[in-house]
Order: structure tokens, then C-alpha cells, then sequence
């Protein structure tokens, strides 16, 4: 799909094709006003440590609760305790120029002795700066999911959740002409399912799901001033 938007943006915050750019000349940059401590205190507030020049942090959330129908049936519905672990790590680069960031996520959820889920999310993006005016973006990501065990295509339950692996990547740039900016975009996504099984057994094959998609992404924008841009 091709986008091309008309709009305005009144002092939001947006990121400048380069960290080292002057700020004198970069029409795009919105944090002008603020001063190099508030924005230096505005990245450590984000927690985790400092690893060199890399920001790293791990989050784990732990949860207990209960369903009186895990399974969403209609016909026979089960109650159960839920346990849920979620376990993230995001790293992020504290650069002057360029950009890396990778996040992992790795969610867990238990139905007690019914079943137990574990999926898999993680992507990797960055920017390099070729100059103050020109940056190239790209990145990669990749999920090994599970959906809701209530969702069946076929009409009937399936005995465990139906799993889904997703991967995409995409690649764009940014060019800043004085108050003109152009950027572009394109990006790949496909979804694969994997076999359901039914409660009493058969096996069911849901490749007719699986899908893959490309995008472009065109925008142009243009500083009215310091503070307004059209777009």
C-alpha cells in the first residue's frame, strides 16, 4: 500500500535524521528548548543499566488468577487456575549518531494440569546516519505465537491453542532538504500456521491461513517553522 497523508504537527516531539545534527539549521528538531540534563535524566529515568554505550533491561511480570471457562466453550466450559510469567528484555544504544535497539519477549501462561503456553517475540531495528541529513532504518522481527484456545476456523475446539510464527522486515530511509523532509519505506510480513489437533485426535491443517504481504510507505513533510510542520 502506498501512503501520502496531508496533515499538521504542532510541536510534537520528532526525531532528527541525526542526534549530531545543528540544531540551528534542522527545522524538525523539537527539543530545542530543553536542555541537554532534562534529556539526559529523561533516558535514565527509563531504569535498567548502563553497559558501555548500551542501555539493558529485564522485566519480569508474575501473575495468578482464575478462569471459569479457559477454553471458551460453549458446550462444556472448564475452570482453571492461570499462572502467567512474562519475561522482556529490551537493549538500546545511548549513541550520538546512529541507533540500535532489540527487545525479547517471552510470555508463559499455564492452565494448571490442561496445558501450558510459551511464545516468542523479538526484533532487532536500527538507523545509521550517513550525514545530518540522510539515515537509513532497518530492522527484523520474528514471533512464535499461540491463539486463544477458544478461536477455532473449523468450528470445532481443538485440544491445544493453534500456534503462529510471523517474521517481517523492512527497510526505509530519511533526506532532509532545509524545511522539506522525504522518507520511504518498505516492508515484508508473512504469517505461518502450524497443524491443530482436535479433541478427539484428527489432525488439522490450517496452511490455507498462511500469508505474506509487502508494503511502501511514501511521506513527505515540510517545517513551516521550528514548531509547524505540514505533512
Amino acid at each position: 500500500a502506498l501512503l501520502v497523508g496531508l496533515g499538521a504537527a504542532l510541536g510534537l516531539a520528532g526525531k532528527a535524521s541525526a542526534q549530531g545534527a545543528d540544531a540551528g539549521s534542522d527545522h524538525f528538531r523539537r527539543d530545542r528548548n530543553t536542555s541537554v540534563a532534562e534529556r539526559t535524566k529523561a533516558q535514565d529515568d527509563g531504569g535498567g543499566w548502563r553497559m558501555g554505550s548500551l542501555r539493558v533491561k529485564p522485566q519480569l511480570d508474575l501473575e495468578v488468577g482464575y478462569s471459569d471457562n479457559f477454553a471458551a466453550s460453549e458446550t462444556n466450559p472448564q475452570s482453571s487456575t492461570v499462572y502467567e510469567a512474562d519475561a522482556r528484555l529490551d537493549v538500546s544504544s545511548d549513541w550520538g549518531r546512529h541507533a540500535l535497539n532489540a527487545s525479547l519477549y517471552i510470555p508463559t501462561t499455564s492452565y494448571a494440569s490442561n496445558f501450558t503456553t510459551t511464545d516468542l517475540i523479538g526484533d532487532v531495528n536500527g538507523r545509521f546516519d550517513v550525514d545530518h541529513s540522510l539515515s537509513i532504518d532497518a530492522g527484523v522481527g520474528y514471533g512464535y505465537r499461540s491463539e486463544p484456545l477458544g478461536f477455532s476456523p473449523v468450528g470445532q475446539q481443538l485440544r491445544s491453542p493453534l500456534r503462529v510464527q510471523d517474521s517481517s522486515a523492512h527497510v526505509g530511509f530519511t533526506k532532509t532538504f532545509n524545511r522539506l523532509r522525504i522518507g520511504g519505506r518498505v516492508g515484508y510480513g508473512r504469517n505461518d500456521y502450524g497443524d491443530g489437533r482436535l479433541l478427539d485426535g484428527t489432525l488439522v491443517s490450517f496452511d490455507e491461513r498462511d500469508v505474506s504481504n509487502i508494503s511502501y510507505d511514501l511521506r513527505a513533510d515540510y517545517a513551516v517553522s521550528d514548531t509547524t510542520a505540514l505533512f
